[in-house]
């Protein structure tokens, strides 16, 4: 979505704004970006007739994000899944190609089962400029039972770790876990309601 077009300074890159599985606020990721711009140019004493040539040369300006999600057991009962991802940016200044300072949100995107893994990938422009915002990683299962879960890590050291250019840092996330999807709402002791509206959270510990 772009928004403020009628300005040089303002104009923005934006994503739209969507309900994640548990009823938060979140945005969709965007799609592949690249990009150039050029200020303070001065085109003077140009003969009539003649033409010159400003050259653009459009670069790269989203970060691709790639996740493996290990430890998951009765991966055949997932019927659906989205993740999410907070402490990042939906929106992009293309004239600064910069981040707004005091945007944090968390992106919702989706994934498959892969073997014995779920993996995705997404494009962003990158992680939140405020200082001490968190990177947490939830997944979203819903079984063939209709029964929910979500479970979450905290993934901001993996995420900042990885180098950046300006904004821009392709990053690869590994999360571990050690849960069983439930086969049935309330098998295994899991206490899933098929009837609820809400999807409950599997609040678990992990061993960094």
């Amino acid at each position: 979505v772009w928004k403020e077009n009628g300005s040089y300074t303002l104009f923005t890159a934006d994503t739209r704004d969507v309900r994640s599985p548990d009823n938060r606020t979140m945005a969709v990721t965007p799609p592949w970006l690249c990009g150039d711009h050029i200020d303070r140019v001065i085109l003077k004493d140009i003969p009539g007739g003649s033409a010159e040539i400003v050259r653009l040369t459009p670069v790269n300006i989203v970060c691709q994000y790639t996740y493996e999600v290990n430890g998951l057991r009765g991966l055949d009962r997932v019927a659906d899944l989205r993740a999410a991802l907070s402490g990042m940016s939906g929106s992009l200044n293309m004239s600064g190609d910069s981040l707004p300072a005091g945007l944090s949100e968390s992106l919702l995107f989706d994934g498959m089962v892969s073997r014995n893994q779920i993996i995705g990938g997404f494009y962003t422009f990158g992680y939140s400029a405020l200082e001490g915002e968190h990177n947490v990683f939830r997944l979203y299962l819903k079984n063939r039972s209709g029964s929910m879960s979500v479970l979450e890590q905290d993934v901001s050291g993996q995420v900042h770790d990885v180098p950046v250019v300006g904004h821009v840092g392709d990053v690869h996330l590994v999360l571990n876990f050690d849960y069983e999807v439930p086969s049935e709402p309330g098998s295994d002791g899991a206490g899933f309601d098929v009837d609820v509206d809400d999807w409950d959270d599997v609040n678990m510990d992990i061993v960094l």
